[in-house]
């Protein structure tokens, strides 16, 4: 196995490959897009009647509230005039 060029670490994972970017600028942006993962489950769950579906709903809005939670922390409660 050939050793990795980077440092590991047990608790985050590897460096992202040469030339590759974050996935998200904004936190916001995080944000907007577990919504929307959360509204798709939400119209999966309403037609199917999965609880597994409704488990994974569940995963995600805990997931939403940790990124807001992120953002009220880093940027104070004038956070609410970016979303009205």
């Amino acid at each position: 196995m050939k050793k990795p060029s980077y440092p590991p670490t047990g608790v985050l994972p590897p460096y992202p490959p040469t030339g590759g970017g974050p996935v998200y600028e904004h936190i916001e942006d995080i944000i907007i897009d577990l919504w929307d993962y959360c509204m798709e489950l939400e119209d999966e769950y309403h037609k199917t009647g999965n609880q597994d579906v409704l488990v994974r709903f569940a995963a995600a809005i805990i997931t939403v509230q940790y990124w807001e939670d992120m953002l009220l922390s880093m940027e104070g409660f004038h956070v609410f005039s970016l979303y009205f």
